[in-house]
């Protein structure tokens, strides 16, 4: 299934059916499938992948988007979703005017809140803010909006009333992180 903002499903979005021979690998463009069948759409998109045997799920950015791409991150897949997750590193601005994001997407039938509490370095007071996730929806949260000092580094601790899934991604602005 592909899901975009607030968990509306794209019903009319390709489902596709591959068959994967042992130790292969698949790749798809998310977003191409999808803009190709949906011109204009702005939102933020989730995919579920289901098999009939372990597979390994991952989600990868590069950029610029040319065939000579210079920047990139990846996320693993997971194998559950969890109420509290915690991750080590962030950053916003600085000499490298890095942007850092919090993913967190809602596998329930129902809307969930997430409280995400920023930890600042050399013991400032953390800062926490309550957002909510649409059901079978994403939300990504630019940790910009805490108004943290330029080049300031953080870990996040995302609080879910349900099971949720976390990722965090990283916009290294000058292309030298």
């Amino acid at each position: 299934a592909v899901v975009g903002d607030g968990g509306v499903e794209l019903r009319d979005a390709r489902r596709r059916d591959v068959a994967v021979g042992e130790q292969a690998a698949v790749g798809f463009q998310l977003g191409l499938l999808v803009t190709q069948r949906f011109a204009g759409l702005q939102s933020n998109l989730a995919a579920v992948f289901d098999a009939d045997a372990p597979i390994v799920v991952e989600r990868s950015m590069y950029w610029p988007d040319t065939p000579s791409w210079q920047e990139a991150h990846n996320s693993a897949g997971l194998t559950s979703a969890a109420r509290r997750w915690v991750l080590a590193e962030g950053e916003v601005g600085g000499t490298q005017d890095v942007q850092s994001y919090v993913l967190v997407a809602n596998p329930n039938a129902v809307d969930v809140t997430a409280t995400l509490t920023v930890l600042r370095e050399g013991g400032r007071p953390s800062v926490s803010r309550t957002h909510t996730v649409r059901a079978a929806g994403r939300l990504t949260v630019n940790l910009a909006e805490f108004a943290l000092e330029s080049g300031e580094r953080c870990s996040v601790v995302v609080d879910a009333a349900g099971p949720v899934a976390v990722e965090e991604a990283f916009d290294p602005g000058s292309g030298e992180y």
